[in-house]
C-alpha cells in the first residue's frame, strides 16, 4: 500500500484528500506546510508527496529549495492551480520535482501516479 502525504493549507482541500486517501485506501498523512511536510519525511517516508506551492509558515518552493542536494527522496508532484506559469518558473532551478499535476487532484489522477510509482519498483 503506498504511502501518500498531501501537503496543502486549505483546510476544506485537505479534508477532500483525506475522503480520498479513504476511498483509495491509502495509508496517508496530511501538512499544511512545508515545515510541517519535512518532519513527516522523517518519521512518515513517504512514497509519495503531491505538494502546494503558496502556504504559510513555508512555502512549498522553500521547502524543495531546503531538499535540493538530497537522495532518497519520494516522489513529489507539485500541484498547480491558478498559477500554471510556476511550471516555467520552477524548471530551471534544479529543484526535486517529479512532475506537475493539475489541483485540485482527482481520484483518478492519483491513481495514475501510484500506477507509475508502481510500475517503476
Amino acid at each position: 500500500m503506498a504511502k501518500v502525504l498531501f501537503v496543502d493549507d486549505d483546510e476544506v482541500t485537505l479534508f477532500l484528500y483525506k475522503r480520498m486517501a479513504k476511498t483509495l485506501q491509502l495509508t496517508a498523512q496530511y501538512a499544511t506546510n512545508g515545515k510541517e511536510a519535512l518532519e513527516h519525511f522523517q518519521s512518515f517516508k513517504p512514497d509519495c508527496v503531491f505538494l502546494d506551492l503558496n502556504m504559510p509558515v513555508m512555502g512549498g518552493e522553500a521547502m524543495l529549495e531546503s531538499l535540493k542536494g538530497e537522495t532518497d527522496l519520494p516522489a513529489i508532484y507539485v500541484m498547480l492551480g491558478t498559477r500554471l506559469h510556476a511550471h516555467n518558473e520552477l524548471a530551471n532551478k534544479g529543484l526535486p520535482i517529479t512532475d506537475y499535476i493539475r489541483k485540485p487532484l482527482s481520484a483518478d489522477a492519483v491513481k495514475e501516479v501510484l500506477s507509475k510509482l508502481n510500475n517503476k519498483v
